[in-house]
């Protein structure tokens, strides 16, 4: 990745740049290089980045590496900057369904689509939470509620797809996929 090289010579010739080794640790998180991520992101904290920069994506970068207990721990939505609490909410939703903590996961998916309902991360986050504790027809709800003014959304589509394969609804899973590929296509 050019942008991943760029970024690390300038980190090389300036080590100590908090805004140059922050946007090194975002570009990490974006290719799932979660071990980097977390490097450069505590780099940044370490080099005077402003903390609430820091929240999203070194919980992000946790979170990949499964280290959902730290995730929850080091960061937090109330730290974390107004564009970014919202996502962070998310994060952490997905940090607490891992470690079986369904109620406390809901809660905050929820939240978080109140407050970003057009988001197909979070939408997808919330319906993956309800069918991890078997409530496939709440899940569903949610998919088709998002689908219904965003029908064009590849994420939302494919987890429609899987759910109704999950349900051997192979007619509605052909469909969902259907509408998968011409609105993957269009974004490419």
């Amino acid at each position: 990745n050019a942008a991943i090289i760029q970024l690390k010579n300038a980190v090389r010739d300036e080590p100590k740049n908090a805004v140059l080794r922050l946007a090194l640790g975002r570009v990490y998180v974006s290719v799932g290089d979660a071990l980097s991520a977390e490097k450069e992101l505590r780099a940044a904290l370490k080099n005077g980045a402003d903390p609430a920069l820091i929240q999203l994506p070194l919980a992000q970068a946790l979170v990949m590496m499964r280290r959902f207990k730290d995730a929850l721990e080091e960061t937090s939505p109330a730290k974390a900057s107004s564009e970014t609490a919202s996502l962070l909410k998310t994060v952490h939703a997905q940090a607490l369904s891992n470690l079986n903590k369904f109620a406390e996961a809901e809660v905050l998916a929820r939240e978080a689509l109140s407050e970003i309902p057009d988001n197909p991360l979070v939408t997808s986050v919330l319906a993956t939470i309800l069918i991890r504790q078997e409530r496939v027809d709440e899940a569903e709800q949610v998919v088709d509620s998002f689908l219904a003014t965003h029908a064009g959304s590849t994420q939302v589509l494919h987890l429609k797809g899987e759910l109704r394969r999950a349900l051997q609804d192979l007619v509605g899973e052909e469909a969902a996929f259907a509408r998968h590929v011409p609105a993957h296509r269009q974004f490419h």
